[in-house]
């Protein structure tokens, strides 16, 4: 009988994030992408004595490939040694299920050098990986990801930035780069006009734990701040424990799609908190552009990265500590009007992720890197 035909791709996107997570700018160009091309999501692993890999198909154009190994991905990517026989290993399995002589790999990770390295075509897109320019301190440990990262950057055929300070980082590899911002979703219908409500609802897109999350905040709002606050996104159980007194909080977990949409467009605002004491200050959150494609007033901490961003200063009210961020939500909510949401969606939707990968495919074409 003649062997069956392996499943081909055109693009594979190898990232250490969770398929079934918030759509975080990886899930929205790989989403977008997969629109025109074939594309397998590469999510990371899960922990298992027994190493495999899985396929899910989530439609026609886009796959997600289950990794499970031996170690956590959290360990594996910071040890150059587990690293690289992680990505031997799983570049090898892939080969052996999957058609990829004409892939393209377009890296999300700076740790996958053993696996990039087996594609003739490669491109790497630096988000806000731990080893942006915002570190509180140099250590041997950033130089170490450095180091790795110096290396990907010589083997990629094409860098992608999100942001100025990746692109001044990268100066010497300027021949290779282009800056493709981080943009939001194509949203057909305008937002619904403002509504009165006596307890305005939040929307908090994140996943939820207390490394990032700002517990205290998170509490003020739940318990007496006379707003609803709407978690969206994965929630690990101490932390739902830990605000489980307050009736003024909902937890949706993960949302995509339509049902995201639907549930920020019921929303008032949307905001972003973080932990200034141990998130990574290079992050740049994305979902402040989902909030303004739907038209809701965004209220962020700000963090060093978001000093350079391409965003009208008036669409975005950052806190600069989050002592004062309910009082600033509150006073965004007060002021907010018809006219500003359909500002706030006009902006976005020119900065739609459709664009992005419009431009994306163009520098491609010039490159000779299509699939």
């Amino acid at each position: 009988m003649p062997q069956a035909e392996k499943p081909a791709f055109d693009y594979i996107i190898y990232t250490r994030t969770p398929w079934n997570e918030i759509p975080r700018s990886r899930h929205q160009f790989t989403t977008e992408l997969a629109k025109r091309y074939r594309c397998l999501f590469i999510e990371s692993n899960t922990i298992s004595l027994q190493p495999s890999v899985s396929i899910e198909k989530i439609d026609n154009g886009l796959s997600v490939l289950h990794v499970c190994w031996w170690f956590h991905y959290k360990l594996r990517y910071r040890i150059p040694m587990l690293s690289n026989l992680y990505n031997r290993w799983l570049f090898k399995q892939i080969e052996k299920n999957y058609e990829i002589g004409k892939s393209v790999c377009v890296t999300f990770d700076h740790t996958s050098i053993e696996f990039n390295n087996a594609f003739g075509k490669s491109i790497y897109y630096a988000t806000d990986d731990h080893t942006r320019a915002g570190a509180k301190k140099w250590n041997f440990f950033l130089k170490g990801q450095w180091n790795m990262e110096k290396k990907l950057l010589e083997q990629c055929n094409l860098v992608m930035v999100s942001a100025a300070d990746l692109a001044q980082k990268f100066h010497p590899w300027k021949s290779k780069l282009i800056t493709l911002p981080l943009a939001g979703p194509k949203l057909h219908d305008p937002p619904a006009e403002k509504t009165e409500r006596s307890k305005p609802r939040v929307a908090f897109l994140a996943a939820f734990n207390h490394q990032r999350v700002p517990l205290d905040l998170v509490k003020s709002i739940g318990h007496s701040s006379g707003l609803q606050l709407i978690c969206i996104g994965p929630v690990k159980p101490e932390f739902k424990q830990a605000v489980q007194a307050c009736d003024s909080i909902e937890f949706t977990g993960p949302l995509t799609g339509e049902a995201l949409y639907t549930t920020l467009r019921s929303c008032d605002a949307g905001i972003a908190p973080y932990r200034i004491d141990t998130v990574n200050s290079g992050v740049t959150p994305s979902k402040l552009w989902q909030y303004l494609a739907c038209g809701l007033p965004a209220v962020a901490t700000r963090l060093p990265s978001m000093l350079g961003l391409d965003v009208p200063s008036h669409l975005i009210a950052f806190s600069e500590t989050n002592t004062d961020f309910v009082e600033l939500l509150k006073h965004e909510l007060s002021y907010d009007n018809n006219m500003k949401r359909k500002e706030r969606y006009t902006w976005s939707q020119q900065q739609t992720w459709e664009s992005r990968i419009h431009t994306f495919v163009e520098t491609c074409r010039e490159r000779n890197l299509l699939p």
